[in-house]
Order: structure tokens, then C-alpha cells, then sequence
């Protein structure tokens, strides 16, 4: 998974397995999926969830 915002330096990159384990769904589904997450130490995603 990538994540960029308006404001960002740049992209960062986040393994989708991170992301589908913290959601609580299969990989495979993420594609095309909107979630949200908060922004942790070291300007990383933390937090994931549905909105």
C-alpha cells in the first residue's frame, strides 16, 4: 500500500499485510478499500481503520 497526503513530503510505503491484519480483513480485499489512520512517531500510519 502506498499513502501520500496534500501536505506530505512524500509517498511512504506500508506492507498491506499490516494494514489488512490492524482492519481485520483478507489482503486480497484492500484493493479499492477507503480507510483511515492516524499519524505516529516518525510521521508513519498507525491506527488503521474503516471510516
Amino acid at each position: 500500500m502506498r499513502a501520500d497526503a496534500l501536505d506530505a513530503d512524500g509517498v511512504d510505503r506500508y506492507p498491506a499485510r499490516e494494514i489488512a491484519g490492524a482492519l481485520g480483513v483478507p489482503a486480497k480485499e484492500l484493493p479499492g478499500m477507503q480507510m483511515l489512520a492516524d499519524v505516529g512517531p516518525g510521521d508513519r500510519l498507525t491506527y488503521w481503520r474503516l471510516p
